[in-house]
C-alpha cells in the first residue's frame, strides 16, 4: 500500500466539497443541502491522497470492491456495503478494483445543522453507526436504494419549479429513513433521552474542530458554549461515552498524527502550530495521547 502523498507544506489536506458551480453537469444537488454522487468514480480520483471529510457521506458499493482508510482504519467495502463517512474524519481511497461503482449522497454541515431537529429520531442511530462505518445490505434492500438514489438524482436535473426544493427534501427523508430501516438491524441502537444535549455535543465537537490549535481546556469550550464545564463534561459523556477531556486530546492528537505524516515540518513547528509551550511537552503529550512519541509515530507512518 502506498503511503500518503503529501498535499501543501503545512500538512493539510484536500476535503470532500464538491464544487457546487464547476460539477453541476455531473453531480445532482438538493438546494446547499446535500451533493448526490451518481457513481463512485465521481472521486475515485483522489485515490492517492487523504482527504478530511466536510461532508456526512453515505455511500453504497453496488459493483466490485474498494479498499479504503477511515483515520487510518482500513476498511472494505464490495457490493452490498453500505459506507458513513462523517465530517472531519480523513478518508484514503486505497485501492479501488476495475469495473467497481457505487452511488453516495453527501449532506453539507448547512443540512446537519437543520437536522439536529428535523431528524432527532435518527442520531442515535447515528451515532452507533460512527463506531461500524460499513454495514451489509441484502440483495432486495440494495436494489431498493438504487432505485430510490436514482429516482432522486434524476429529480434533481428536472428544471426549476416552485416546489421543485420541497419535491427533493420528500424523496431525500424518504430516502434517509429507508436507510434508517436497513442499517438499524445492524447495530445497538442506545437512545439519545435529551435532544438538547445531543445538539450541545454536537456543537461542542464542531467548536473544537474551529479551535484545537488555540485551546485544550474544557473550560474554555464550555464558555463559549455559556454552560459550565461540569456541564459539558456530563453531557458530552453521555453522549459519545467519552469524557470532555479524552474528545478534545484525540482530536488534537489525530490532527497532529496528520501533520506527522503528511508534512515536512519538523516536531518543534508541529508543536508550535498546535500551541504548545515546546517540543518537550508536545512529545509527552503525544505518546500519552497515541502511545508512541512523535518521532516514532513520524517513522511508522510518515511518508
Amino acid at each position: 500500500m502506498k503511503r500518503n502523498k503529501p498535499v501543501k507544506a503545512d500538512g493539510t489536506v484536500k476535503t470532500l466539497l464538491f464544487d457546487f458551480e464547476q460539477e453541476k453537469n455531473d453531480l445532482g444537488y438538493i438546494g446547499e443541502e446535500a451533493v448526490i454522487l451518481k457513481n463512485l468514480h465521481q472521486f475515485a480520483s483522489y485515490q492517492e491522497e487523504s482527504l478530511s471529510a466536510d461532508m456526512l457521506l453515505l455511500a453504497l458499493c453496488t459493483k466490485g470492491r474498494a479498499v479504503f482508510e477511515i483515520d487510518r482504519y482500513r476498511y472494505q467495502a464490495v457490493r452490498g456495503e453500505l459506507v458513513l463517512i462523517r465530517p472531519g474524519q480523513e478518508v484514503r481511497f486505497a485501492e479501488i478494483m476495475p469495473q467497481s461503482d457505487g452511488i453516495g449522497i453527501g449532506f453539507t454541515p448547512k443540512f446537519i445543522q437543520s437536522a439536529l431537529i428535523a431528524y432527532s429520531d435518527l442520531w442515535p442511530l447515528v451515532l452507533e453507526l460512527e463506531k461500524k462505518p460499513c454495514v451489509r445490505l441484502h440483495t432486495e434492500e440494495i436494489r431498493s436504494l438504487v432505485r430510490i438514489h436514482r429516482h432522486l438524482f434524476e429529480s434533481s436535473r428536472l428544471p426549476d419549479h416552485p416546489f421543485k426544493t420541497e419535491m427533493l427534501r420528500s424523496l431525500m427523508h424518504a430516502m434517509l429513513y429507508q436507510v434508517a430501516m436497513m442499517t438499524s438491524a445492524h447495530v445497538e441502537e442506545k437512545p439519545v433521552s435529551d435532544l438538547g444535549n445531543f445538539e450541545l455535543y454536537y456543537r461542542f465537537t464542531q467548536l473544537v474542530a474551529r479551535f484545537y490549535r488555540t485551546s485544550r481546556s474544557v473550560a474554555f469550550y464550555a464558555d463559549k458554549l455559556y454552560v459550565s464545564p461540569k456541564y459539558l463534561g456530563v453531557v458530552v459523556k453521555s453522549v459519545s461515552g467519552r469524557t470532555a477531556n479524552r474528545w478534545i486530546d484525540e482530536y488534537v492528537t489525530k490532527e497532529a498524527g496528520k501533520m506527522l505524516r503528511i508534512s515536512s515540518k519538523s516536531i518543534r513547528e508541529v508543536a508550535d502550530s498546535l500551541n504548545f509551550a515546546d517540543a518537550s511537552f508536545f512529545t509527552k503529550y503525544f505518546k500519552k495521547n497515541a502511545g508512541i512519541t512523535p518521532k516514532e509515530y513520524r517513522a511508522q507512518y510518515g511518508r
